[in-house]
């Protein structure tokens, strides 16, 4: 007597799915679906088929993201915000830089004013193209930079 047929396939999600299920437990919480949009689109831009740099990337933005969002609004914040705009690690790093400033200044410091809460990486050089966004990336992980700009002028970035 013959058997009868069983077909059994495992049913595996999307990959969407599985993905957004990564960032989930990463994270601990949602990071907003244009918040992420945006974050693998820059990463993509920045790293376009050095994969592994934009899986690294996007989990890097996200986090930070996510870390952000737990910040209370203020002036500092805002400041790196306008300045680093959607690369959310810069924004990171430049907030904890500027607040670490604030308190090593004391009460009623001028650490809080706009004008001082650019990065000091960023001075002058950034706007006139010194640093690519891989640079800026790098130096958002931490890892120690020099680089002599066209018209004069070094950066140098120790951790």
């Amino acid at each position: 007597m013959a058997r009868p047929l069983i077909a059994s396939c495992p049913i595996a999600p999307a990959p969407g799915l599985l993905l957004l299920g990564l960032w989930l437990g990463l994270l601990g919480g949602p990071v907003a679906p244009p918040v992420q949009a945006s974050i693998r689109s820059d990463c993509e831009k920045t790293w376009k088929t050095n994969y592994m740099m934009v899986e690294s990337c996007i989990k890097q933005q996200s986090e930070a993201s996510a870390n952000l969002r737990s910040i209370p609004d203020n002036a500092i914040k805002r400041d790196c915000q306008k300045t680093w705009e959607s690369n959310y690690l810069m924004v990171e790093a430049c907030y904890e830089q500027q607040s670490e400033a604030k308190r090593r200044l004391g009460p009623g410091s001028a650490a809080a004013s706009p004008a001082s809460s650019q990065p000091a990486a960023t001075a002058g050089n950034v706007s006139n193209g010194c640093l690519t966004a891989r640079e800026m990336n790098t130096i958002a992980r931490g890892i120690p930079l020099t680089k002599r700009c066209p018209g004069g002028g070094t950066i140098e970035f120790n951790r």
